[in-house]
C-alpha cells in the first residue's frame, strides 16, 4: 500500500501578537478561524516559515482503544462541569443580565453551556510547587494506578505517531528527557498526560511546556464542536478519533470551540501528552523523597 504524501502547508494570514494576547481567558468560536484542517496529513508552519503544527491522519488504531472512554468518564477530577481552562488567565469579567460588562472588576469562571459533564485528570509528575515542596505523582496517578496501567498501550502509540510525524522536535526532547529520565512516563519522553472529558477551554498558551503537545481524542456518542484553534493564525483543528496532532502550543495561542452532544451520552476525552519544563529542576526519586520527607518534618515541627 502507498504511503500517503504529506502535504506542506504555509499559512498566509498572522494576527498581531497584542491583539491576540489581549483575548487571553476569552472563549473563541467558529467566526476565530477562516482555515480548517480536519482531513489529511499535513505539517504547516507560520508566514514567517516556523513550524505550527503536523497532523496525521487515522495514525492511531482508536477502536482498539474505545474500551478507555467508560473507564476515564467514571473518574472525577479538577473543572467539575465547569468549562474553563485551568489556568489563571481562564477568569473572565462579570457578564450582567443585559450583556454588557460589569465594572466592578468581579471576575467568574464561567459554566460551559454546551455539553457539560467537564472534567480533567492527569496522570504524570508535578515538579516543586509552594504547596508541595518536592517532585512526586500526580493525585491521579497515585489513587488509579490501574487506570494508567490501561492507559499505556494508548499513550506509548501517540509517542510512536510523534516520532514519526515530527522527527527533529521528538530528538530535541529526546535530550531534555536524558537530564531528566527519573521522571518520565515509561516507553516516552512525556512527562505528563492530561486527559479532558467534554472541556471548553479558553484561550490560552502552555507556557511551562517544551514546544510540541501531542494530541488525539477517544469519543462515544455523537459530538459536535471542539474545533480546536490557533487564533493568530485564524486556523482550525478538527481533531478526529485516530488522528493525532503535534501542535507548538507553548507559544501558539490556542483555544476550542464549545462542544455539543447529548448530555450523559455523549462523551469526548482529549489525551494530551507533553514534557514540561519544571521537572529538569528535580533530582533523582531518592532525592525528591527525602525532600518530602524533611518538608513534613517541618510542618510537623510548626504544628506542634
Amino acid at each position: 500500500m502507498p504511503i500517503p504524501s504529506v502535504k506542506q502547508m504555509r499559512l498566509r494570514y498572522e494576527l498581531a501578537s497584542e491583539v491576540v494576547a489581549a483575548r487571553a481567558g476569552e472563549y473563541v468560536d467558529d467566526h476565530d478561524y477562516d482555515l480548517l484542517i480536519e482531513g489529511s496529513d499535513v505539517d504547516v508552519v507560520t508566514p514567517a516559515g516556523d513550524w505550527l503544527l503536523s497532523h496525521r491522519v487515522q495514525a492511531l488504531d482508536w477502536e482498539s482503544y474505545r474500551h478507555l472512554v467508560p473507564m476515564i468518564a467514571g473518574l472525577r477530577g479538577d473543572v467539575d462541569g465547569r468549562g474553563n481552562a485551568v489556568f489563571k488567565e481562564s477568569k473572565l469579567p462579570l457578564l450582567c443580565k443585559d450583556g454588557t460588562v460589569s465594572g466592578s472588576r468581579i471576575y467568574h469562571i464561567p459554566k460551559l453551556e454546551s455539553l457539560g459533564d467537564g472534567f480533567s485528570i492527569r496522570f504524570g509528575y508535578s515538579g516543586r510547587t509552594g504547596m508541595n515542596p518536592y517532585g512526586h505523582r500526580s493525585g491521579h496517578w497515585e489513587q488509579h494506578p490501574e487506570v494508567f496501567d490501561a492507559i499505556q498501550p494508548f499513550l506509548r502509540a501517540m509517542h510512536a505517531v510523534y516520532r514519526a510525524a515530527a522527527p527533529e522536535w521528538c530528538r530535541r526532547q529526546d535530550k531534555l528527557a536524558q537530564q531528566t529520565q527519573h521522571w518520565l512516563l515509561p516507553g516516552t519522553n512525556f512527562n505528563n498526560l492530561t486527559i479532558n472529558q467534554n472541556v471548553q477551554f479558553a484561550l490560552h498558551r502552555d507556557k511551562g511546556n517544551f514546544e510540541p503537545a501531542v494530541m488525539t481524542v477517544l469519543t462515544k456518542g455523537d459530538n459536535t464542536g471542539g474545533i480546536l484553534v490557533f487564533l493568530q493564525y485564524l486556523l482550525g483543528v478538527r481533531l478526529k478519533p485516530g488522528n493525532v496532532l503535534v501542535a507548538d502550543t507553548r507559544h501558539g495561542w490556542h483555544g476550542n470551540t464549545a462542544l455539543y452532544g447529548v448530555p450523559g451520552e455523549s462523551f469526548r476525552h482529549s489525551y494530551v501528552a507533553h514534557f514540561h519544563r519544571s521537572m529538569l529542576k528535580l533530582g533523582t526519586e531518592a532525592e525528591e523523597a527525602e525532600r518530602r520527607e524533611r518538608w513534613i518534618a517541618s510542618r510537623s515541627s510548626i504544628a506542634d
